[in-house]
Protein backbone atom coordinates (compact mmCIF):
# COMPACT_ATOMS: atom_id res chain seq x y z
CA UNK A 1 0.00 0.00 0.00
CA UNK A 2 0.97 3.39 -0.41
CA UNK A 3 2.50 5.65 2.05
CA UNK A 4 -0.10 8.26 4.18
CA UNK A 5 -0.72 10.87 2.25
CA UNK A 6 -2.91 14.34 2.91
CA UNK A 7 -5.96 15.43 1.32
CA UNK A 8 -7.60 18.88 1.29
CA UNK A 9 -8.02 22.49 0.74
CA UNK A 10 -4.82 23.92 -0.20
CA UNK A 11 -5.89 27.29 2.07
CA UNK A 12 -6.26 24.87 4.93
CA UNK A 13 -3.54 25.61 7.39
CA UNK A 14 -0.11 26.68 6.75
CA UNK A 15 1.81 24.75 8.61
CA UNK A 16 1.17 21.34 6.89
CA UNK A 17 3.82 21.01 4.32
CA UNK A 18 2.50 18.61 1.82
CA UNK A 19 0.93 19.08 -1.36
CA UNK A 20 -3.52 19.10 -1.27
CA UNK A 21 -5.58 19.04 -3.55
CA UNK A 22 -8.62 21.61 -3.72
CA UNK A 23 -11.66 19.94 -2.16
CA UNK A 24 -15.18 20.43 -4.09
CA UNK A 25 -17.10 23.35 -3.40
CA UNK A 26 -18.77 24.36 -0.32
CA UNK A 27 -22.54 24.48 -0.12
CA UNK A 28 -23.76 27.70 -0.37
CA UNK A 29 -23.73 30.34 2.65
CA UNK A 30 -25.91 29.83 5.79
CA UNK A 31 -27.97 32.25 7.85
CA UNK A 32 -27.64 32.59 10.98
CA UNK A 33 -29.65 34.34 13.97
CA UNK A 34 -27.43 36.04 16.90
CA UNK A 35 -28.80 36.47 20.04
CA UNK A 36 -28.12 39.11 22.84
CA UNK A 37 -28.73 39.52 26.57
CA UNK A 38 -31.62 36.94 26.09
CA UNK A 39 -31.95 34.27 23.71
CA UNK A 40 -35.14 32.96 21.44
CA UNK A 41 -36.60 30.80 24.37
CA UNK A 42 -35.52 33.80 26.88
CA UNK A 43 -32.43 32.52 28.50
CA UNK A 44 -30.21 34.52 29.82
CA UNK A 45 -26.98 35.03 27.99
CA UNK A 46 -25.10 37.87 29.51
CA UNK A 47 -24.41 41.66 28.81
CA UNK A 48 -20.55 40.80 27.70
CA UNK A 49 -21.42 41.38 24.10
CA UNK A 50 -22.34 44.87 24.62
CA UNK A 51 -20.43 48.19 24.34
CA UNK A 52 -21.77 50.77 26.85
CA UNK A 53 -21.28 54.76 26.24
CA UNK A 54 -22.04 57.60 28.32
CA UNK A 55 -21.45 61.07 28.36
CA UNK A 56 -22.58 64.33 30.51
CA UNK A 57 -24.68 63.06 32.54
CA UNK A 58 -25.91 60.05 30.09
CA UNK A 59 -26.25 56.39 31.87
CA UNK A 60 -25.88 53.53 30.33
CA UNK A 61 -26.48 50.04 32.90
CA UNK A 62 -28.85 47.01 33.52
CA UNK A 63 -32.54 47.05 35.50
CA UNK A 64 -33.63 44.77 37.67
CA UNK A 65 -31.70 41.40 37.09
CA UNK A 66 -30.06 42.52 33.36
CA UNK A 67 -29.48 39.72 30.62
CA UNK A 68 -28.43 37.88 34.19
CA UNK A 69 -32.23 36.12 34.41
CA UNK A 70 -34.08 34.84 31.87
CA UNK A 71 -36.59 37.17 29.70
CA UNK A 72 -38.92 39.35 31.68
CA UNK A 73 -36.89 39.42 34.84
CA UNK A 74 -34.21 42.50 33.66
CA UNK A 75 -32.60 43.52 30.24
CA UNK A 76 -30.69 47.11 29.46
CA UNK A 77 -31.34 50.69 29.62
CA UNK A 78 -30.07 53.82 28.51
CA UNK A 79 -31.43 56.74 30.15
CA UNK A 80 -30.29 60.29 32.22
CA UNK A 81 -29.10 60.88 35.91
CA UNK A 82 -32.06 63.41 36.08
CA UNK A 83 -35.25 64.49 33.92
CA UNK A 84 -33.74 67.75 32.61
CA UNK A 85 -29.68 66.40 31.47
CA UNK A 86 -27.29 69.33 30.49
CA UNK A 87 -27.08 69.57 26.18
CA UNK A 88 -24.83 67.38 24.39
CA UNK A 89 -25.27 64.39 27.13
CA UNK A 90 -25.64 60.86 25.48
CA UNK A 91 -26.69 57.02 26.73
CA UNK A 92 -25.86 54.57 24.73
CA UNK A 93 -25.65 50.50 24.08
CA UNK A 94 -23.64 49.18 21.14
CA UNK A 95 -23.94 45.48 19.54
CA UNK A 96 -20.85 44.64 17.14
CA UNK A 97 -21.13 42.13 14.18
CA UNK A 98 -18.70 39.89 14.67
CA UNK A 99 -16.21 40.70 11.21
CA UNK A 100 -16.47 37.26 10.20
CA UNK A 101 -19.98 38.11 8.84
CA UNK A 102 -22.74 40.40 7.10
CA UNK A 103 -25.63 41.67 8.84
CA UNK A 104 -28.41 40.97 7.47
CA UNK A 105 -31.25 41.50 9.85
CA UNK A 106 -32.18 43.14 13.09
CA UNK A 107 -35.15 42.54 15.87
CA UNK A 108 -34.75 44.44 19.39
CA UNK A 109 -37.54 43.55 21.87
CA UNK A 110 -37.14 47.09 23.57
CA UNK A 111 -39.66 49.57 25.01
CA UNK A 112 -39.38 53.99 26.04
CA UNK A 113 -40.56 55.89 28.40
CA UNK A 114 -40.87 59.70 29.68
CA UNK A 115 -42.24 60.49 25.46
CA UNK A 116 -45.67 60.72 26.40
CA UNK A 117 -44.78 64.34 28.38
CA UNK A 118 -45.88 67.34 26.49
CA UNK A 119 -43.66 68.57 23.86
CA UNK A 120 -41.55 71.68 24.62
CA UNK A 121 -40.15 73.11 21.16
CA UNK A 122 -36.43 73.24 20.28
CA UNK A 123 -35.89 71.00 23.86
CA UNK A 124 -36.09 67.52 22.04
CA UNK A 125 -35.03 64.75 24.08
CA UNK A 126 -34.50 62.13 21.57
CA UNK A 127 -34.20 58.28 21.55
CA UNK A 128 -32.53 56.57 18.42
CA UNK A 129 -32.27 52.93 17.08
CA UNK A 130 -29.22 52.85 14.32
CA UNK A 131 -26.52 50.90 12.96
CA UNK A 132 -22.83 52.00 11.47
CA UNK A 133 -23.62 52.40 8.67
CA UNK A 134 -25.95 55.52 9.19
CA UNK A 135 -29.24 53.68 8.85
CA UNK A 136 -31.87 55.24 11.35
CA UNK A 137 -33.96 52.36 11.90
CA UNK A 138 -36.05 54.01 14.87
CA UNK A 139 -36.61 57.34 15.82
CA UNK A 140 -38.46 59.54 18.88
CA UNK A 141 -38.45 62.69 20.30
CA UNK A 142 -40.32 65.65 22.63
CA UNK A 143 -40.77 68.10 20.20
CA UNK A 144 -41.60 66.13 17.23
CA UNK A 145 -45.55 65.96 17.20
CA UNK A 146 -47.27 62.37 16.69
CA UNK A 147 -43.86 60.63 17.59
CA UNK A 148 -43.78 60.99 21.05
CA UNK A 149 -45.10 57.81 21.92
CA UNK A 150 -43.75 55.38 24.70
CA UNK A 151 -42.60 52.60 21.94
CA UNK A 152 -43.17 48.67 22.98
CA UNK A 153 -43.03 44.98 21.96
CA UNK A 154 -40.28 44.53 19.27
CA UNK A 155 -38.28 46.39 16.31
CA UNK A 156 -37.96 44.52 13.18
CA UNK A 157 -35.81 45.43 10.54
CA UNK A 158 -35.34 42.82 7.73
CA UNK A 159 -32.61 44.49 5.73
CA UNK A 160 -29.51 46.25 7.67
CA UNK A 161 -26.19 46.95 7.22
CA UNK A 162 -23.20 48.01 8.81
CA UNK A 163 -20.57 46.46 11.57
CA UNK A 164 -22.88 47.53 14.80
CA UNK A 165 -26.14 48.09 15.96
CA UNK A 166 -27.14 51.17 18.79
CA UNK A 167 -29.71 52.55 20.72
CA UNK A 168 -29.52 55.52 22.66
CA UNK A 169 -31.28 58.04 24.13
CA UNK A 170 -29.61 61.73 23.78
CA UNK A 171 -30.02 65.89 24.84
CA UNK A 172 -29.78 67.14 21.26
CA UNK A 173 -29.02 70.32 22.47
CA UNK A 174 -25.07 71.87 21.98
CA UNK A 175 -23.47 73.56 24.93
CA UNK A 176 -24.59 73.60 28.07
CA UNK A 177 -27.97 74.26 27.36
CA UNK A 178 -30.87 72.45 29.23
CA UNK A 179 -33.25 69.61 27.81
CA UNK A 180 -36.85 70.70 29.50
CA UNK A 181 -38.14 68.33 31.64
CA UNK A 182 -40.76 66.48 30.91
CA UNK A 183 -43.90 66.56 33.01
CA UNK A 184 -43.66 62.23 33.09
CA UNK A 185 -40.00 62.16 34.23
CA UNK A 186 -36.79 60.13 33.44
CA UNK A 187 -36.56 59.56 29.24
CA UNK A 188 -35.15 56.59 28.52
CA UNK A 189 -35.07 53.07 26.66
CA UNK A 190 -34.70 49.44 27.85
CA UNK A 191 -33.96 46.73 25.86
CA UNK A 192 -34.56 43.02 27.10
CA UNK A 193 -32.84 41.34 23.70
CA UNK A 194 -31.29 41.50 21.07
CA UNK A 195 -31.23 39.43 17.14
CA UNK A 196 -28.85 40.04 14.68
CA UNK A 197 -29.72 37.67 11.55
CA UNK A 198 -26.15 37.38 10.31
CA UNK A 199 -24.56 35.56 6.56
CA UNK A 200 -21.46 33.54 7.16
CA UNK A 201 -19.45 33.45 3.68
CA UNK A 202 -16.59 32.02 4.95
CA UNK A 203 -16.76 27.93 3.97
CA UNK A 204 -14.73 25.91 5.89
CA UNK A 205 -10.95 24.41 4.77
CA UNK A 206 -8.98 21.77 5.51
CA UNK A 207 -7.33 18.72 5.17
CA UNK A 208 -6.75 14.66 5.48
CA UNK A 209 -3.88 13.02 6.23
CA UNK A 210 -4.00 9.46 5.96
CA UNK A 211 -6.25 8.30 3.15
CA UNK A 212 -4.80 5.36 1.40
CA UNK A 213 -5.59 2.14 -0.72
CA UNK A 214 -5.31 -0.56 -1.38
CA UNK A 215 -6.26 -1.99 1.58
CA UNK A 216 -6.25 -5.08 2.80
CA UNK A 217 -9.25 -6.86 3.97
CA UNK A 218 -10.48 -6.23 7.54
CA UNK A 219 -8.06 -2.82 7.58
CA UNK A 220 -9.71 0.35 8.20
CA UNK A 221 -8.31 3.89 7.51
CA UNK A 222 -7.12 6.01 10.32
CA UNK A 223 -7.42 9.52 9.54
CA UNK A 224 -6.56 12.76 11.16
CA UNK A 225 -8.31 15.62 10.38
CA UNK A 226 -6.86 19.61 10.09
CA UNK A 227 -10.00 22.34 9.55
CA UNK A 228 -10.09 25.74 9.92
CA UNK A 229 -12.52 28.25 9.51
CA UNK A 230 -12.71 32.11 8.99
CA UNK A 231 -16.69 32.55 9.74
CA UNK A 232 -18.94 31.04 13.09
CA UNK A 233 -16.37 28.34 13.66
CA UNK A 234 -16.42 25.02 13.05
CA UNK A 235 -18.87 22.55 14.31
CA UNK A 236 -18.39 19.17 12.93
CA UNK A 237 -17.03 16.54 10.50
CA UNK A 238 -17.81 12.95 9.05
CA UNK A 239 -16.60 10.55 7.47
CA UNK A 240 -18.78 8.17 4.76
CA UNK A 241 -18.97 5.11 2.71
CA UNK A 242 -20.99 4.57 -0.37
CA UNK A 243 -23.08 7.21 1.28
CA UNK A 244 -23.07 6.14 4.79
CA UNK A 245 -22.17 8.20 7.95
CA UNK A 246 -19.52 5.78 9.28
CA UNK A 247 -17.39 7.89 11.31
CA UNK A 248 -18.57 11.84 13.18
CA UNK A 249 -17.09 13.97 15.20
CA UNK A 250 -18.14 17.32 16.53
CA UNK A 251 -15.59 19.59 16.90
CA UNK A 252 -17.37 22.25 19.07
CA UNK A 253 -18.85 22.31 22.63
CA UNK A 254 -21.28 23.71 24.25
CA UNK A 255 -23.91 25.90 22.05
CA UNK A 256 -21.76 24.92 18.79
CA UNK A 257 -24.94 22.95 16.99
CA UNK A 258 -23.71 19.44 16.78
CA UNK A 259 -25.38 18.80 13.30
CA UNK A 260 -25.92 21.98 11.64
CA UNK A 261 -27.60 22.27 8.03
CA UNK A 262 -27.42 25.16 5.88
CA UNK A 263 -30.89 24.84 5.36
CA UNK A 264 -32.55 24.59 8.81
CA UNK A 265 -32.71 28.33 10.91
CA UNK A 266 -29.78 28.16 13.11
CA UNK A 267 -29.67 30.22 16.50
CA UNK A 268 -26.64 30.67 18.39
CA UNK A 269 -25.35 33.36 21.48
CA UNK A 270 -23.45 35.91 20.37
CA UNK A 271 -20.00 35.71 21.56
CA UNK A 272 -18.74 32.20 22.95
CA UNK A 273 -20.71 30.25 20.86
CA UNK A 274 -17.94 26.87 21.55
CA UNK A 275 -17.05 26.57 17.82
CA UNK A 276 -13.41 26.79 17.22
CA UNK A 277 -11.73 28.43 14.38
CA UNK A 278 -9.20 25.47 13.52
CA UNK A 279 -8.66 21.98 14.45
CA UNK A 280 -5.32 20.20 14.08
CA UNK A 281 -5.10 16.10 13.83
CA UNK A 282 -8.39 15.08 14.67
CA UNK A 283 -8.57 11.38 14.66
CA UNK A 284 -11.28 9.66 12.57
CA UNK A 285 -11.28 5.91 12.36
CA UNK A 286 -13.09 4.66 8.99
CA UNK A 287 -14.50 1.17 8.74
CA UNK A 288 -14.43 0.20 4.85
CA UNK A 289 -15.50 -3.20 3.95
CA UNK A 290 -14.83 -6.73 2.76
CA UNK A 291 -13.15 -6.70 -0.33
CA UNK A 292 -14.27 -4.75 -3.09
CA UNK A 293 -14.54 -0.76 -4.31
CA UNK A 294 -15.76 1.89 -1.98
CA UNK A 295 -16.68 5.65 -2.18
CA UNK A 296 -15.14 7.46 0.39
CA UNK A 297 -15.89 11.26 1.48
CA UNK A 298 -14.88 12.98 4.70
CA UNK A 299 -16.66 16.67 5.05
CA UNK A 300 -16.10 19.65 7.33
CA UNK A 301 -19.38 22.00 8.61
CA UNK A 302 -19.08 24.85 9.98
CA UNK A 303 -21.11 26.46 12.91
CA UNK A 304 -23.74 27.85 9.87
CA UNK A 305 -23.84 24.85 8.25
CA UNK A 306 -21.46 25.24 5.25
CA UNK A 307 -19.87 22.18 3.87
CA UNK A 308 -16.80 21.28 2.33
CA UNK A 309 -16.01 17.98 1.02
CA UNK A 310 -12.51 17.05 1.51
CA UNK A 311 -12.20 13.76 0.09
CA UNK A 312 -14.00 12.21 -2.57
CA UNK A 313 -12.26 9.24 -3.70
CA UNK A 314 -12.65 5.47 -4.47
CA UNK A 315 -10.92 3.34 -1.83
CA UNK A 316 -9.86 -0.69 -2.73
CA UNK A 317 -10.02 -3.50 -0.65
CA UNK A 318 -8.20 -6.42 -1.72
CA UNK A 319 -8.98 -10.18 -0.36
CA UNK A 320 -6.69 -11.46 2.35
CA UNK A 321 -4.38 -13.57 1.21
CA UNK A 322 -5.01 -17.54 2.17
CA UNK A 323 -1.74 -19.17 4.32
CA UNK A 324 1.10 -21.24 2.72
CA UNK A 325 0.45 -24.98 2.83
CA UNK A 326 2.66 -28.04 1.95
CA UNK A 327 -0.36 -29.14 0.39
CA UNK A 328 -2.66 -27.74 -2.48
CA UNK A 329 -4.60 -29.52 -4.59
CA UNK A 330 -6.99 -27.92 -6.92
CA UNK A 331 -9.38 -28.65 -9.38
CA UNK A 332 -9.42 -27.42 -12.71
CA UNK A 333 -12.63 -27.28 -15.11
CA UNK A 334 -15.86 -27.42 -14.64
CA UNK A 335 -15.66 -31.59 -13.55
CA UNK A 336 -12.76 -30.40 -10.95
CA UNK A 337 -13.25 -30.29 -7.46
CA UNK A 338 -10.84 -30.23 -4.24
CA UNK A 339 -8.78 -32.57 -3.07
CA UNK A 340 -6.09 -33.82 -1.53
CA UNK A 341 -2.40 -35.06 -2.95
CA UNK A 342 0.55 -36.58 -1.59
CA UNK A 343 2.55 -34.15 -3.77
CA UNK A 344 3.22 -30.90 -2.14
CA UNK A 345 2.48 -27.99 -3.81
CA UNK A 346 0.42 -29.92 -7.05
CA UNK A 347 -1.97 -28.17 -8.35
CA UNK A 348 -4.61 -31.15 -10.31
CA UNK A 349 -7.50 -30.69 -12.81
CA UNK A 350 -9.79 -33.16 -14.54
CA UNK A 351 -9.74 -34.43 -17.73
CA UNK A 352 -13.02 -35.54 -20.21
CA UNK A 353 -13.45 -38.90 -17.99
CA UNK A 354 -13.23 -36.89 -14.55
CA UNK A 355 -9.83 -38.19 -13.24
CA UNK A 356 -7.46 -35.95 -11.95
CA UNK A 357 -4.26 -34.70 -13.89
CA UNK A 358 -1.68 -32.19 -13.81
CA UNK A 359 -2.52 -28.86 -14.93
CA UNK A 360 -1.45 -28.52 -18.58
CA UNK A 361 1.04 -26.18 -19.84
CA UNK A 362 0.68 -23.26 -17.08
CA UNK A 363 1.30 -19.67 -17.95
CA UNK A 364 2.14 -17.45 -15.32
CA UNK A 365 2.80 -13.13 -16.34
CA UNK A 366 3.12 -10.48 -13.33
CA UNK A 367 4.47 -6.87 -13.94
CA UNK A 368 4.70 -3.86 -11.74
CA UNK A 369 1.58 -1.34 -12.27
CA UNK A 370 2.36 1.50 -9.84
CA UNK A 371 4.36 3.94 -11.32
CA UNK A 372 7.91 3.97 -10.29
CA UNK A 373 10.25 6.71 -9.49
CA UNK A 374 11.75 6.22 -12.79
CA UNK A 375 13.73 3.41 -14.76
CA UNK A 376 17.94 2.21 -15.02
CA UNK A 377 19.56 0.62 -17.12
CA UNK A 378 21.53 -2.28 -15.78
CA UNK A 379 23.09 -4.50 -18.04
CA UNK A 380 21.14 -4.96 -20.64
CA UNK A 381 17.61 -4.45 -19.10
CA UNK A 382 15.80 -1.90 -18.00
CA UNK A 383 14.77 -1.91 -14.20
CA UNK A 384 12.33 0.03 -12.32
CA UNK A 385 13.73 2.13 -9.61
CA UNK A 386 11.32 2.13 -6.43
CA UNK A 387 11.17 4.06 -3.24
CA UNK A 388 12.84 2.79 -0.17
CA UNK A 389 9.76 1.35 2.15
CA UNK A 390 6.66 2.24 -0.21
CA UNK A 391 4.80 -0.41 -1.26
CA UNK A 392 3.95 -1.21 -5.17
CA UNK A 393 1.53 -3.28 -6.67
CA UNK A 394 2.15 -6.05 -9.24
CA UNK A 395 -0.55 -7.50 -10.61
CA UNK A 396 -0.53 -10.78 -13.41
CA UNK A 397 -2.54 -13.85 -14.15
CA UNK A 398 -2.07 -17.70 -13.83
CA UNK A 399 -3.62 -19.98 -17.04
CA UNK A 400 -3.97 -23.34 -17.61
CA UNK A 401 -4.45 -25.57 -21.13
CA UNK A 402 -7.88 -27.54 -20.41
CA UNK A 403 -9.41 -29.16 -23.55
CA UNK A 404 -7.38 -26.94 -25.96
CA UNK A 405 -8.44 -24.16 -24.45
CA UNK A 406 -6.00 -21.77 -21.96
CA UNK A 407 -8.13 -20.85 -18.87
CA UNK A 408 -7.79 -19.17 -15.69
CA UNK A 409 -6.68 -21.05 -12.80
CA UNK A 410 -9.08 -21.68 -10.31
CA UNK A 411 -9.96 -18.96 -7.11
CA UNK A 412 -7.20 -19.80 -4.65
CA UNK A 413 -4.61 -21.81 -6.51
CA UNK A 414 -1.08 -20.42 -4.86
CA UNK A 415 1.51 -18.78 -6.26
CA UNK A 416 4.90 -18.08 -3.97
CA UNK A 417 6.05 -14.81 -3.82
CA UNK A 418 10.21 -15.36 -3.18
CA UNK A 419 13.74 -13.32 -3.26
CA UNK A 420 16.62 -12.79 -4.32
CA UNK A 421 19.61 -10.86 -3.36
CA UNK A 422 22.98 -11.26 -4.79
CA UNK A 423 22.12 -14.63 -6.96
CA UNK A 424 21.08 -16.18 -3.76
CA UNK A 425 17.69 -17.17 -3.18
CA UNK A 426 16.65 -16.23 0.10
CA UNK A 427 14.59 -19.23 2.16
CA UNK A 428 12.29 -16.99 3.97
CA UNK A 429 10.56 -15.53 0.67
CA UNK A 430 7.61 -13.32 1.06
CA UNK A 431 4.78 -15.75 1.22
CA UNK A 432 2.10 -16.37 -1.28
CA UNK A 433 -0.61 -15.22 -3.25
CA UNK A 434 -3.19 -16.41 -4.67
CA UNK A 435 -5.78 -16.33 -7.79
CA UNK A 436 -8.86 -14.65 -7.12
CA UNK A 437 -11.35 -13.62 -10.35
CA UNK A 438 -8.50 -14.66 -12.41
CA UNK A 439 -6.33 -12.80 -11.52
CA UNK A 440 -3.00 -12.04 -9.58
CA UNK A 441 -2.10 -8.78 -6.82
CA UNK A 442 0.59 -8.52 -4.60
CA UNK A 443 1.74 -5.64 -2.85
CA UNK A 444 5.21 -5.34 -2.15
CA UNK A 445 7.37 -3.02 -0.38
CA UNK A 446 11.63 -3.23 0.03
CA UNK A 447 14.35 -1.30 1.17
CA UNK A 448 16.91 -2.95 -0.54
CA UNK A 449 17.76 -4.18 -4.47
CA UNK A 450 16.39 -7.37 -5.30
CA UNK A 451 14.83 -10.03 -7.93
CA UNK A 452 11.46 -10.96 -7.04
CA UNK A 453 10.41 -14.09 -8.61
CA UNK A 454 6.96 -14.74 -8.87
CA UNK A 455 6.82 -19.24 -9.02
CA UNK A 456 4.16 -21.55 -9.55
CA UNK A 457 4.16 -25.14 -9.61
CA UNK A 458 4.50 -29.00 -8.12
CA UNK A 459 7.63 -30.03 -6.95
CA UNK A 460 7.57 -33.12 -9.19
CA UNK A 461 5.55 -31.39 -12.46
CA UNK A 462 6.34 -28.68 -14.52
CA UNK A 463 7.47 -25.34 -13.17
CA UNK A 464 6.51 -21.63 -14.25
CA UNK A 465 7.73 -18.29 -12.69
CA UNK A 466 8.48 -14.59 -13.29
CA UNK A 467 11.63 -12.94 -12.81
CA UNK A 468 11.23 -8.68 -11.74
CA UNK A 469 15.12 -7.02 -10.78
CA UNK A 470 14.06 -3.99 -9.02
CA UNK A 471 16.57 -1.51 -7.79
CA UNK A 472 15.82 1.05 -4.70
CA UNK A 473 16.25 4.78 -4.80
CA UNK A 474 15.52 7.96 -3.21
CA UNK A 475 13.76 11.00 -4.22
CA UNK A 476 16.76 12.69 -4.79
CA UNK A 477 18.81 9.91 -6.04
CA UNK A 478 21.73 9.97 -8.96
CA UNK A 479 22.47 7.95 -11.43
CA UNK A 480 26.23 6.98 -11.61
CA UNK A 481 27.81 6.56 -15.15
CA UNK A 482 27.21 3.21 -15.67
CA UNK A 483 22.99 4.16 -15.21
CA UNK A 484 22.88 2.18 -11.70
CA UNK A 485 21.22 3.57 -9.49
CA UNK A 486 23.01 4.79 -6.57
CA UNK A 487 21.59 3.63 -2.90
Amino acid sequence: MCGAHLRGSAAAIALIAAAVVVPRPARASGSVVLWACHGGHGEALGTAPFVPMASRGGRAGTYERGCEGPAGTGGLDATFSSPDPEGGSVASWQLFVPASVALESLRIARSTTGFEGTSVSGDPQVYEAATSSGEVLEHAALDEPGRDEPLSGELVAPSVTGRYVSVSVSCALLGGESCAAPPSGVVGVYVSSLALGVRDEAPPTGAVEGVRGPLEAGESLQLLLYANDTGLGLASAEASIDGHTVAFVRLGTGACPEHPSSSATIELPLGATGCPESVLKVPLSVPVGGPGSYQLRVSVTDAAGNETTLVDETIVVESAQLPSSNTVTIGIGSQGSPSSSSAAGSVLGSSSSGALVACQLPMLTMKLVSKPLRYAKVGRQRVPVLLAGRRYVYRGALTCLVNNHRVSAPAGTVVHVLDEVGGRLLKSGRGTMTVHKGALRAILGYTSARTIIFRYGPIDGELVQVKLPIEIGSMRAKTNEKGRATR
